[in-house]
């Protein structure tokens, strides 16, 4: 019709005007069920053909439209793609897709994420390693069971790598980080090795070898360290070595740029230097520290030199003899504290600029914290948007806490149990400016029918998840039609095979159920009713809940 008419014609003035570069492709392809490629004018896609840089945004997207996109893309109807992005794809011949994409514009491609794609094998990382020279950022997190001799030859040939995530990848060892040192000395910037075979060995030599590096990160590090020189960069900013199980030695001296160090442990790690972190790394900015035991004086004295500095902090448990220390970070962003005080919940919300934070259980003396809430409803935090809850009782207190946001927008609730009470917390969120709710445990069917009407007045929510139990096909039908922001509505727990798709009454648009790429997900069996998520979407994009809270 007439809208489809100025639709087409917008887009071939916008393909007119930006003349030889399209870098976000994704929205026209995403703006109806069919896929806009197929349906636009010859016109336009012969236009296309001159296109030099094309990106490729299909994460999360529904597979049969991802299929039809990547053959569309393999053919020779456009000649310069330049990024993909497939995170979440579980076609299984992806593989067989992406190589002839690769054969034929490789030597164009920069960026590729391949995150949680099960299918991806051997002959798409080879064939990267011999048509992509050019390519700059490779995702790899739990892509595949990718064997080491393909990624070997990917390091020697690929030799311009910026951004490399090898996560989950058991076939990286300290074989691989010499190659790394060997072939991305100079361009390497970011490299993630949580779950790979790295040792400390090779971690100290990828830190200390490559002199752009500014991020690095590993888990569980161990093995022998009696050759292994002190970790120093002069270039770091973001450190990751939590529950490391070696006596790695970190000069912290020469880490003048460390702006984020995460060292979270059952137990402290005797060789992170809170002293000479303190004194040296002058632009720190976010500590993740939580372990089991109380906080040393050389943590809390790190602290005090660094408060003015601190945006971002996770710490395991503050008590009150800890408020003033926490009222001195005036600039505080983001705070996670495993266990609060009245205390430190009062100090947290005379805090200018906290925007979010989260809470996973209220130390002893909850009474005191109870009352102090019922004052916090006068003197509220004031520029809390974003809130984090995991509790296992006391849920009393969180609509008290809710009343003292009022400038909530988003909320993570994770209850253990069902709560008691879940009506009177959803009545406390101020239902003109949610954007985000999301329970991320038990909630029982009588419970989740009682806060229906609550949830269709917040006009402007964009994203629901509703816990762990199967959300009843006629609360599905009446949320989506109420709720007009709507982008992804989700829930754990069920069979697909009696979802397609739904159209909203009052719109022409489809809204898809689909299942999000979680871990072992993906297997060739049936969907068991117990295993993933129902998600229904609205777009392409997932929007996850609001900002990265550890």
């Amino acid at each position: 019709g007439e809208g489809e008419r100025k639709m087409t014609e917008g887009r071939r003035c916008l393909g007119d005007l930006c003349n030889d570069s399209v870098t976000c492709f994704a929205a026209f392809l995403s703006l109806s069920e069919r896929s806009v490629l197929m349906s636009t004018s010859k016109r336009y896609r012969n236009h296309l053909k001159k296109v030099m840089r094309l990106s490729l945004d299909l994460s999360m997207t529904e597979p049969p439209k991802v299929e039809k996109i990547l053959c569309w893309a393999s053919g020779n109807q456009v000649n310069g793609i330049r990024s993909i992005d497939l995170h979440g794809c579980p076609l299984d011949n992806i593989s067989e897709l992406l190589v002839n994409i690769i054969k034929r514009q490789g030597h164009l491609l920069q960026s590729i994420n391949l995150a949680h794609c099960p299918a991806v094998d051997d002959d798409v990382i080879s064939s990267l390693a011999k048509h992509a020279p050019n390519l700059t950022n490779i995702t790899l997190f739990e892509a595949g069971k990718l064997g080491r001799e393909c990624l070997h030859l990917l390091i020697k040939n690929c030799r311009h790598i910026e951004s490399f995530d090898l996560r989950a990848q058991p076939a990286v060892n300290d074989a691989t980080a010499d190659l790394i040192c060997e072939h991305l000395k100079t361009s390497l910037r970011e490299i993630l090795l949580v779950g790979t075979r790295v040792t400390v060995k090779g971690f100290v030599q990828i830190s200390n070898t490559c002199p752009n590096l500014t991020k690095i990160g590993c888990i569980q590090l161990s093995g022998d360290t009696a050759n292994v020189p002190p970790l120093a960069s002069a270039s770091l900013q973001d450190l990751q070595i939590a529950y490391c199980r070696s006596d790695m030695t970190v000069n912290f001296k020469q880490l003048p740029k460390l702006s984020f160090i995460s060292c979270s442990c059952s137990v402290p790690m005797e060789f992170i230097n809170w002293n000479d972190i303190g004194e040296h790394c002058t632009s720190l900015k976010q500590i993740m520290y939580i372990i089991d035991s109380g906080y040393g004086n050389s943590f809390l004295e790190c602290l005090k030199k660094r408060a003015d500095g601190l945006l971002h902090l996770s710490v395991g448990q503050f008590s009150d003899e800890h408020t003033g220390l926490l009222r001195s970070m005036v600039n505080l962003v983001q705070l996670r504290v495993n266990l609060v005080s009245a205390g430190v919940l009062q100090a947290a919300a005379n805090l200018p600029k906290l925007q979010m934070l989260t809470l996973f259980g209220f130390a002893s003396g909850f009474e005191r914290i109870f009352t102090w809430l019922f004052c916090g409803i006068q003197n509220p935090f004031r520029s809390l948007t974003h809130l984090h809850v995991v509790l296992a009782s006391e849920w009393e207190a969180v609509p008290v806490l809710l009343k003292a946001c009022p400038k909530l927008r988003h909320l993570y609730f994770h209850p253990t149990l069902p709560p008691s009470n879940m009506k009177e917390i959803v009545e406390s969120l101020p239902a003109n400016q949610m954007e985000t709710f999301t329970i991320a445990d038990s909630l029982l069917l009588d419970d989740l029918r009682e806060i229906v009407p609550l949830l269709k007045n917040m006009k402007h929510l964009t994203s629901l998840r509703l816990g762990r139990g199967p959300v009843p096909e006629d609360i599905i039908l009446e949320l989506v039609s109420n709720l007009p922001n709507l982008r992804i509505l989700e829930s754990q727990g069920y069979d697909f095979s009696s979802w397609t798709c739904h159209r909203s009454p009052d719109s022409d648009e489809s809204r898809w159920l689909r299942h999000a790429p979680t871990k072992g997900f993906y297997e060739k069996d049936a969907l068991k009713p117990s295993g993933g998520f129902l998600t229904l979407f609205k777009d392409v994009r997932d929007p996850i809940f609001g900002v990265d809270i550890p």
